[in-house]
């Protein structure tokens, strides 16, 4: 998931085309405004213990990397390798990832880059909401944090800005999928959920599935405060080992056990190893949009020129520089 859609691109591409202005070594992080450090007091160490582990991992994407890299300096922290700041590349509506970079880089360089106050207004906004995005956040959705961030948006921050807490509540409600009655389930193999709670969770099973299928969790923002896992467990929340597989037969023992049993443990290992799709399938849908702009709007020349792509990639499976040949078309 991604936080808030952020500023208007407007102020992007005029940050972009004033890029080779800007002087790199002079930057500013969340130390350098009183106000901002007092608000990411509570979350700027989870965040940047989270980001600087994500950086000794390998990163599918090299915005992923660069993001992690942006976070920690904007809250002051340390990084590993020397600070290196690249060049604003290109922008697209289905990647949050650039909207979230290029914020990050003119939070950075504010005091070089004109902003109006409504402009700087959105800019923080996207900004705090990236790092109670970011908090505490796992490998994977970590669901017990979701309900917490949900929380802490809605009644904690409430009363210090408005605003930021409407946004950041409006983006967490809009991820509630994760909570749906058989995706709640990954909770169980979940080592930062205590085990009271997954001993609740096991004896929510027996309540009864809701009548319909929902796409996402039901939470109205008054009774998040209240919310807490076993509230999302079913009778359906059984249906998650029947679709993927997995025994359950772990969930007859006390939690204390988990650690110990074969299948939890195979089935937990397993669970580490899924990914979130969504943002892989958004990326493909926006490359293949500009990809069909750029070349014919015949449709039948579109099929056989995707004909030929795929014959490519068939044919030499090595598509390096060094080792790939021209395709021949009979």
């Amino acid at each position: 998931m991604g936080p808030s859609k952020g500023p208007d691109i407007r102020i992007f591409k005029r940050f972009r085309s004033q890029w080779q202005f800007v002087d790199r070594s002079s930057y500013q992080t969340a130390a350098s405004d009183a106000d901002i450090s007092r608000s990411v007091s509570g979350v700027a160490s989870d965040v940047i213990t989270f980001a600087n582990a994500q950086l000794e991992q390998f990163q599918p994407r090299d915005d992923y990397q660069e993001l992690l890299q942006l976070t920690v300096i904007c809250l002051g922290g340390m990084l590993a390798k020397d600070v290196s700041f690249k060049a604003p590349a290109g922008l697209h509506p289905a990647r949050w990832m650039a909207n979230a970079i290029y914020s990050l880089k003119i939070w950075i360089f504010r005091q070089q880059f004109k902003l109006t106050e409504k402009e700087q207004k959105e800019l923080l906004i996207f900004v705090y909401s990236l790092f109670i995005f970011m908090s505490k956040h796992g490998s994977r959705p970590h669901l017990q944090y979701l309900l917490l961030a949900l929380t802490f948006s809605f009644v904690s921050y409430k009363d210090i800005n408005p605003t930021i807490s409407g946004i950041a509540m409006k983006k967490f409600l809009g991820h509630l999928w994760y909570l749906l009655e058989e995706l709640v389930a990954l909770a169980f193999f979940d080592d930062k959920v205590p085990n009271d709670a997954k001993r609740k969770m096991v004896l929510a099973l027996q309540k009864p599935a809701t009548e319909h299928s929902l796409k996402t969790a039901n939470v109205d923002p008054p009774d998040v405060r209240a919310k807490q896992l076993e509230d999302f467990v079913t009778s359906s929340t059984r249906r998650f080992f029947s679709i993927t597989g997995f025994s359950a037969s772990f969930l007859d023992k006390d939690v204390e056990a988990w650690t110990e049993d074969e299948d939890c443990k195979s089935t937990r290992d397993s669970v580490r190893c899924m990914r979130v799709v969504n943002d892989i399938a958004e990326c493909g849908v926006a490359l293949m949009d500009e990809y069909n702009k750029l070349h014919t709007t015949d449709e039948e020349q579109k099929q056989f020129l995707l004909l030929v792509v795929r014959e490519y990639r068939q044919r030499y499976l090595d598509r390096s520089k060094k080792t790939r040949g021209k395709l021949t078309c009979t």
